[in-house]
């Protein structure tokens, strides 16, 4: 009897274990099941971070562009200038830039000039010659500051585009 005693608290034991190392492994296989699901989520958290980001660069990368590709036909090329001013019909290269109202006084001065011609409208041509005549000489400058204007607009519309202070 007290062998079957023995054995019985064997037995019991025995299942106590098994029991434990059931329970156990259990436990364990959700731990690792819980850590692969947060495994998961932040692979697919860090995924879609990516995404969002390579969105955002993109779309950066696009606005750049299209305010690089903007503001290319804004500058001007100083050679053109030069050849406009050199042409005899005074005021072309004023417009080229936009100063409409230099382009049109040359403009008119140097038409009248002509109608006028026989009648010492010559004089007003020379004028306007004289006149353009340093801006002819002067055309890389002209041009050149008319561009560093132009690309420190550029430059100032895309600090305030993203958000950064313009420089004063």
């Amino acid at each position: 009897s007290s062998q079957d005693e023995i054995t019985k608290i064997r037995n019991e034991t025995a299942t106590k274990k098994a029991n434990y190392n059931a329970e156990a492994e259990t436990a364990r296989q959700q731990s690792r099941d819980e850590i692969n699901k947060v495994k998961q989520e932040s692979a697919d958290a860090i995924y879609e971070a990516r995404q969002q980001a390579t969105a955002q660069i993109t779309k950066v990368k696009e606005d750049v562009s299209a305010q690089i590709n903007a503001e290319r036909t804004k500058l001007k090329d100083p050679d053109t200038y030069a050849a406009l001013n050199y042409i005899i019909i005074g005021g072309l290269h004023h417009f080229y830039l936009g100063n409409w109202l230099f382009g049109l006084l040359n403009l008119m001065g140097t038409l009248i000039g002509f109608m006028t011609f026989a009648m010492g409208g010559w004089a007003l041509i020379v004028f306007v010659l004289v006149i353009e005549l340093p801006q002819l000489f002067r055309s890389q400058s002209i041009v050149k500051r008319w561009n560093n204007a132009v690309m420190a607009e550029t430059l100032r519309e895309t600090r305030i585009h993203f958000g950064l202070a313009p420089r004063i």
